[in-house]
């Protein structure tokens, strides 16, 4: 399922490095921004490099969380990046499995894609996205989201 899950977000950024005449550009490199996602306040970016550098956090704009089984709870939403060239929308899908993490959100993974951009150095982009087991507090959780953007 991981696999496919990367195949996805690789399949959204392939065609974003094509050059004009069809051939396969190489890669950008993977960008990373680390949050810590609050549950009731702010959500500030504590790491970044690549595109993300001086961008400083992450508003939520809608969210939810679904509970599909007993031992799996998936989130799903949009999130804004607040960066100084301009902000950043994302879509992002997360699964948490109780059973693997002892109800930690350390378990918790999935995919993002880009959706909108005022930023002229982020255009498109996918990736993925992980709970880490770092603490941040009883009201928050450490998510690094990765990927290739351009």
């Amino acid at each position: 399922m991981r696999a496919r899950l990367a195949l996805v977000a690789l399949a959204a950024v392939v065609p974003c490095v094509a050059t004009a005449t069809g051939a396969q550009a190489a890669l950008p490199p993977v960008s990373t921004f680390v949050v810590n996602t609050s549950f009731t306040g702010t959500s500030p970016i504590i790491e970044a490099d690549g595109v993300w550098t001086g961008c400083t956090e992450v508003i939520d704009v809608s969210g939810s969380a679904n509970q599909i089984s007993p031992s799996r709870l998936v989130f799903a939403g949009t999130k804004e990046v607040v960066c100084p060239d301009g902000n950043v929308v994302i879509q992002y899908t997360a699964e948490l499995n109780f059973r693997s993490a002892e109800n930690s959100f350390a378990k918790t993974s999935g995919t993002w894609q880009l959706v909108s951009s005022d930023n002229p150095n982020i255009n498109e982009g996918a990736g993925t996205v992980r709970g880490t087991d770092r603490d941040c507090g009883d009201d928050c959780i450490v998510d690094t989201f990765s990927g290739r953007v351009v």
